[in-house]
């Protein structure tokens, strides 16, 4: 089992693109300490720390995503930089939903075929490369 627990921080709402790379290391610091400190043992040290955490626990996959409260999809696209894109991947979750919600079922229906690919055919590598969905 695969659980994605996106943790919306308030406080990253009035930062900055550029300083919510720090808000995001300290949080993750602090997420990490306590979860290593619960859980010791069980954090997948493999995972790219950078934008989440990722910890096996009873079976289960558990990747910690951090995201903003209030982020709009102008403010989204404006961002040039892929690395940067990937800090506020996980805020825009509640915008993709809503954006599925309206799809047709044939669309959804090969979005979930083409994650199982690459969740279980192409293998590691490329889960990895795109952890965050």
């Amino acid at each position: 089992m695969d659980l994605d627990l996106i943790v919306v921080c308030r406080d990253f709402d009035d930062v900055d693109i550029h300083d919510l790379k720090n808000h995001v290391s300290t949080t993750l610091r602090c997420i990490r300490k306590a979860m290593d400190k619960r859980y010791p043992g069980t954090r997948d040290t493999s995972f790219f720390e950078r934008f989440g955490l990722r910890y096996n626990i009873a079976g289960m996959e558990i990747d910690i995503l951090l995201a903003k409260q209030h982020v709009h999809p102008k403010d989204f696209l404006k961002i040039d930089d892929e690395m940067e894109r990937k800090y506020l991947s996980a805020s825009v979750n509640t915008m993709g939903r809503a954006y599925m919600k309206k799809q047709p079922y044939l669309f959804k229906d090969l979005v979930r075929v083409a994650k199982d690919w690459r969740d279980n055919i192409a293998g590691p590598r490329v889960r990895n490369q795109n952890h965050i969905s």
